[in-house]
C-alpha cells in the first residue's frame, strides 16, 4: 500500500465522509462502493486511466502533467493535496479553482487545503467552474458522466473542432477537453457561433487581454447571464455590452436627495445644448498643471473650474487660473484623502450651481510605478483630446441612464483589484444598502479616479457625508486607504440610481454608440 503523509490521509477521508464518490460511479470504476482511505489508496493507482476519473474527477492526468510537471496517478495526486487547491488552480481543463476563489473569496482560507475544499463541495457552497454546474456535487458528476453543463455545451461543437483544429482528435469529451486546455489559449473558436478574436478585443477594453477567450466569456456569462452576452452565428458578438446585474433597491425616505438632485440634473442634461460642463480639478504637483489648465482654456466646451489645492501653492495656482479666463473657484484644502477628499468637498458646490455634469481630474504622477507619468498622461488625453470630451458630454446628454465615462483601459473589475481595501469597500457599501459579493462579482471603477460623470449619479457618494477627517492622513500610502475605497465604489454607488459606467472605446465613433458599459440592468 503506497503511503501517505497524515495530512493527505485527511484529505481523502474528507472526500470520502462528504460523499464525493458516486456510489455508482465506484461501483463503474472498482465494481463496489469505498468506504475506507487504504481501499482508495490502494485502487487508485491500478484502476485503469479511463475510469480513475471515476474516483477522483478533479484531475486530468494529460493537462496536469503539462501543466504542472508531475506524472503519474498517485503522483499527481499528492502533488495536489501537498500544493493545495489555490496553487494548483487548474487540475482538469473544466476545473478552475480560481473561478471558485473569486466567487466566494471569503472562503479562501478554507480553500487553501484540500480538505477545506472537499468539505466546501460537500456542502454545496463553491461553484467549481463556468463550464459545469454551479452545484459542485453535479459539477463532479458531470465530469464523472462526461457531460458539460448546458449552458456551457450550447457554445461548443466538437464536430467543428475535429473539422478545423488538426490536432482536436477523438471522442467529443476528448475533442472539448483538448480545446479547453490549449486551443482556447491560443484563440481557436469553440464553434462557427463564437468568434474568440472579437470576445478577447471587446474584452480587452475594459481590462487585460484574456488568455483564454471562451473561458473568459463562460466566467463573464455565469456572472451577467448568457442572454446579456448574445454572440451571433459566425460574426462575434451582438451584445458585446455586458448589462451588469445590481440589485434594485427601494430608496429609504431619508434619501430623498436622490430624488431630487437626479430630477434637477437630469432635466439640465436632456436639453441638447451645451451645458457649462463643471471641471474638479485638484492641483498638488504645479508642473503637471500647467498642461492641463493650458488644455481646458484651449477647449470649445464652456467650463468652470473648482480647483483645490494646498496652502503653500494656493498663490501660485490662483496666478495661473487667471491666465486660463476661465471661470473658477479655488479652495484650499488639507493634504488628506488624495484627490478623493478634495473632490467630495467642491461637490456640494458644483450641485448647488447646478451643473449637470463634472469632468474629475488631478494632477496625477504614481511615483510608485515606473509607468505612472505616461498613465496619467493617457488619463488625461482620454478624457480631454476634443473628440473624446464631446462624445463623452453627447452620450451623457442623449442616455440618462449613463452616469459615467472613463477611458478604456483605466476600467477595471472590481474583485480583481480589491486589493487590502475589502474592508472599507464592504462597510461603505452596505451604508449605500449595496452588497460587497456583488460588487466584487461585476463592479467596476476607474483606475485614477479621473472621469466624467453626471452630477445626480453621485448623488450616493455624496449621502455617505464622509469629511476630510474621515481619511488617514498621508503617509505615502500605497493602497488600502479610505481614497482607495472610495476609487473602487465610485461608480458602483451609481447602481442606486440606475447609472452606468460607460467605458470610452478608443475613439468618438464607440462612445457614441455606447457600445460598451456596466451598470444596473435597465
Amino acid at each position: 500500500m503506497t503511503e501517505l503523509a497524515k495530512p493527505h490521509r485527511a484529505a481523502l477521508e474528507a472526500w470520502l465522509a462528504c460523499g464525493l464518490i458516486a456510489p455508482q460511479a465506484a461501483q463503474r470504476a472498482v465494481g463496489a462502493p469505498i468506504y475506507y482511505v487504504d481501499e482508495f489508496i490502494d485502487l487508485f493507482p491500478q484502476v485503469p486511466a479511463d475510469r480513475r476519473a471515476l474516483l477522483f474527477p478533479l484531475i486530468e492526468p494529460e493537462h496536469y502533467a503539462r501543466l504542472y510537471g508531475v506524472t503519474g496517478a498517485m503522483e499527481q495526486l499528492e502533488d495536489f493535496l501537498t500544493a493545495g487547491p489555490l496553487a494548483r488552480k487548474w487540475p482538469h481543463p473544466l476545473v478552475r479553482l480560481d473561478f471558485a476563489l473569486a466567487l466566494r473569496p471569503d472562503l479562501a482560507a478554507e480553500m487553501r487545503t484540500a480538505a477545506g475544499l472537499f468539505a466546501l463541495i460537500g456542502d454545496g457552497v463553491v461553484a467549481l467552474s463556468p463550464w459545469l454546474s454551479a452545484d459542485p456535487r453535479r459539477a463532479l458528476a458531470q465530469l464523472c458522466d462526461q457531460q458539460l453543463d448546458a449552458s456551457s455545451a450550447a457554445w461548443i461543437d466538437p464536430h467543428f473542432l475535429r473539422r478545423q483544429y488538426g490536432d482536436c482528435v477523438g471522442s467529443d469529451w476528448d475533442a472539448i477537453l483538448h480545446y479547453a486546455s490549449l486551443g482556447d489559449a491560443r484563440g481557436d473558436w469553440p464553434s462557427a457561433s463564437f468568434n474568440a478574436h472579437v470576445w478577447a478585443e471587446d474584452a480587452a477594453l475594459t481590462g487585460p487581454l484574456p488568455l483564454q477567450p471562451f473561458a473568459h466569456f463562460l466566467w463573464q456569462g455565469r456572472i451577467a447571464g448568457f442572454p446579456q452576452l448574445a454572440p451571433f452565428l459566425g460574426s462575434g458578438l451582438a451584445g458585446s455590452a455586458m448589462l451588469v446585474d445590481a440589485d434594485r433597491h427601494s430608496l429609504p425616505s431619508d434619501r430623498r436627495f436622490f430624488q431630487v438632485t437626479a430630477q434637477s440634473g437630469d432635466a439640465a442634461g436632456g436639453a441638447q445644448t451645451r451645458p457649462t460642463l463643471a471641471v474638479a480639478l485638484h492641483i498638488f504637483y504645479l508642473d503637471v498643471s500647467e498642461a492641463i489648465l493650458l488644455r481646458l482654456a484651449r477647449s470649445d466646451w464652456p467650463m468652470a473650474l473648482y480647483v483645490t489645492t494646498s496652502a503653500a501653492l494656493e498663490g501660485t495656482v490662483r496666478a495661473r487660473l487667471d491666465a486660463t479666463g476661465l471661470p473658477y473657484a479655488l479652495s484650499v484644502v488639507e493634504n488628506r484623502g488624495r484627490d478623493v477628499a478634495p473632490f467630495l468637498n467642491v461637490l456640494p458646490r458644483i450641485v448647488e450651481d447646478g451643473h449637470p455634469f463634472v469632468l474629475k481630474l488631478h494632477t496625477k504622477k504614481s511615483t510608485h510605478r515606473l509607468d505612472g507619468v505616461h498613465w496619467a498622461t493617457h488619463l488625461f488625453d482620454a478624457l480631454t483630446s476634443p473628440d473624446s470630451l464631446e462624445a463623452a458630454i453627447t452620450a451623457l446628454m442623449s442616455a440618462p441612464d449613463i452616469g459615467f465615462v472613463g477611458p478604456s483601459g483605466h476600467v477595471l473589475p472590481v474583485g480583481d483589484f480589491i486589493g487590502p481595501n475589502d474592508a472599507q469597500v464592504g462597510r461603505l457599501l452596505q451604508r449605500l444598502g449595496l452588497r460587497l459579493d456583488r460588487c466584487r462579482l461585476q463592479g467596476h471603477f476607474v483606475a485614477g479616479t479621473m472621469l466624467l460623470a453626471r452630477v445626480s449619479a453621485l448623488a450616493p457618494l455624496m449621502s455617505l457625508g464622509l469629511q476630510v477627517e474621515d481619511f488617514e492622513r498621508e503617509e505615502g500610502q500605497l493602497d488600502g486607504t479610505l481614497a482607495h475605497a472610495v476609487e473602487r465604489i465610485l461608480a458602483v454607488s451609481g447602481w442606486c440610481v440606475g447609472q452606468k459606467l460607460l467605458v470610452q472605446g478608443g475613439g468618438a465613433e464607440n462612445l457614441k454608440n455606447r457600445s460598451r458599459f456596466y451598470g444596473p440592468p435597465g
